[in-house]
């Protein structure tokens, strides 16, 4: 992951993040609020690194932010209704009032 993606979305979501990446480009970092990166591991190698993230500004931040002010999450309906997978196929799980016996909805 390059440090100008990491940036962009600090700074998009008001959020520090720890990302890992395995691949080869800036590799492993440690970002904190305002968007800055407080550490990273460049080389892609095995090794780790350590940041201190100042959770209050971040707080403050998220408190102040238009986007986060402005959501109306009681218009997300079913987009936030919770589903259930089946944990092996990770296809959704439908109710059985909702399926008739062979798999149509009833009526």
């Amino acid at each position: 992951m390059e440090d100008f993606i990491v940036k962009s979305a600090m700074l998009q979501d008001q959020v520090a993040i720890i990302c890992s990446n395995q691949a080869r480009g800036a590799g492993t970092m440690i970002g904190g609020w305002p968007p800055r990166i407080l550490a990273s591991c460049p080389e892609p190698k095995e090794d780790y690194i350590t940041g201190v993230i100042n959770l209050q500004k971040v707080r403050q931040a998220r408190q102040h932010s238009r986007n986060l002010q402005q959501r109306r999450p009681e218009l997300y309906g079913e987009l936030v209704k919770p589903v259930s997978y089946d944990i092996f196929t990770a296809a959704p799980l439908l109710e059985a009032s909702d399926e008739g016996e062979e798999g149509e909805p009833t009526r």
